[in-house]
C-alpha cells in the first residue's frame, strides 16, 4: 500500500529501443571466384555499463560519505525508520545538512568513472597491455550510448582471445564479441581498382528506423563506391529493453530482422595476371608514374587493370592518421 505508486509506476519504467545489426558485406571477385576483397571476423572486448551498477552505488556511497565527514556531517543523519517517515509524511519539512544537485551529479560522475578504470585496469593486468579511459569518453558514452557496450578493445590479437577464452575471466560487464571487418587478403594488389572503405558517420534515411547508431562503413572508391549499395546489403535490427535509467536488460534483448548480406560483385579481372602486371610496376619510386591495362581484344573485357604507385586499402579499416594522410 506505501509503495503503490512504485509499483503502478514498474511497467511505465521500461521501453524498447532499436539498434542495427551490420549485414555482412559482398566480396569483390576476380573472373574465377577468388577475392579481391572479402570479409574476416574481428574480435572486440567490450563492457556493458549495466552490470557495473553495484560499484558505481558502493564508490558514490564512499565518497558521499567522505565529503559529508569532512564538512562535519554524520551521513547517517538522513537515515530514517517507517515510523519516523510516515510521521514526517505529516510534519512541515525541515531543512537539514546534505549536498546540492551539482555535488551529486560530480559524485555520481567520479564514482562511475572509478568503477569503469578499476575494471579497466584489471583488464589491463590480465593481458599485461595498458589501457586507459578518459572520464570525458566515458561521459560521452554515459549520456547518449548507456545501453549499449562501451568499447574497450576494438581489435584482439588471436593472443588476447586465446587468453580470455581460457582463463574463463568472470569481470561483471566484459565480453568478447566477434564481429565482420572488410579484409583485402592480397594488399595493394588491385587496389585503385577496388578502391577502399571509410566510416560513414553521416545520417541516413535507413537510420531514422534506429534508436543508436552504429560504427560502419561506406565505399569511398572504386569498385567498394560504384557498387556500394549492393555490397553492403541491408542491415538487421534488434531490439534491447531500456529501463527508465537508461540501461538495457538482457532478457529483454531481441533480434527482430536478420539482416540480409551483400551481393558479390564478379570483376573480368585475372587474379594472377593482375599480380603479374603489378609486380612490373614494383620499380616505379619517387615521383615516377605509371599504369598498365591489359584488354581482352576479342570481348572488350579488363583482365589487368593497375596504376603505380598504389595503396594499402587495409589501413582505411581503422583509419589513417594525418600524419600518414
Amino acid at each position: 500500500v506505501l509503495h503503490a505508486h512504485q509499483y503502478r509506476a514498474r511497467p511505465y519504467s521500461q521501453i524498447l529501443r532499436t539498434t542495427p545489426l551490420p549485414a555482412m558485406r559482398g566480396k569483390v571477385l576476380d573472373r574465377t571466384g577468388r577475392e579481391f576483397a572479402g570479409n574476416t571476423p574481428r574480435y572486440r572486448l567490450e563492457l556493458y555499463l549495466d552490470e557495473l551498477r553495484p560499484q558505481f552505488e558502493r564508490e558514490y556511497i564512499q565518497r558521499r560519505t567522505q565529503l559529508l565527514a569532512s564538512r562535519g556531517v554524520n551521513p547517517k543523519d538522513g537515515d530514517e525508520g517507517l515510523w519516523t517517515w510516515l510521521v514526517q509524511r505529516f510534519q512541515k519539512p525541515k531543512s537539514r545538512p546534505g549536498l546540492t544537485r551539482a555535488e551529486i551529479d560530480r559524485l555520481s560522475r567520479e564514482s562511475r568513472f572509478a568503477a569503469v578504470s578499476n575494471t579497466i585496469a584489471e583488464v589491463s593486468r590480465r593481458l599485461r597491455l595498458p589501457l586507459t579511459l578518459s572520464e570525458e569518453a566515458l561521459h560521452a558514452h554515459y549520456l547518449s550510448k548507456r545501453a549499449l557496450p562501451l568499447p574497450i578493445i576494438a581489435n584482439c590479437t588471436p593472443e588476447q582471445v586465446a587468453l580470455i577464452t581460457e582463463q574463463g575471466w568472470n569481470l561483471p560487464g566484459v565480453e568478447l564479441q566477434q564481429v565482420p571487418v572488410r579484409r583485402y587478403p592480397h594488399g595493394h594488389v588491385a587496389s585503385h581498382v577496388v578502391g577502399h572503405l571509410r566510416r560513414d558517420d553521416e545520417y541516413n534515411e535507413e537510420d531514422g528506423r534506429f534508436d543508436y547508431r552504429m560504427r560502419d562503413y561506406r565505399g569511398a572508391m572504386g569498385l567498394e563506391a560504384a557498387f556500394d549499395r549492393e555490397l553492403r546489403g541491408q542491415a538487421g535490427a534488434r531490439s534491447i529493453l531500456v529501463n527508465s535509467a537508461g540501461y538495457r536488460h538482457r532478457q529483454g534483448e531481441e533480434v527482430i530482422a536478420e539482416p540480409q548480406p551483400g551481393l558479390n560483385l564478379i570483376t573480368t579481372l585475372d587474379l594472377d595476371l593482375q599480380v603479374a602486371v603489378e609486380q612490373s610496376l614494383s620499380f616505379v619510386r619517387g615521383d615516377e608514374r605509371g599504369a598498365v591495362v591489359v584488354m581482352d581484344p576479342t570481348n572488350g573485357d579488363i583482365l589487368a587493370l593497375a596504376s603505380a604507385p598504389d595503396f594499402d586499402p587495409t589501413e582505411f579499416i581503422d583509419g589513417v592518421s594525418a600524419q600518414r594522410w
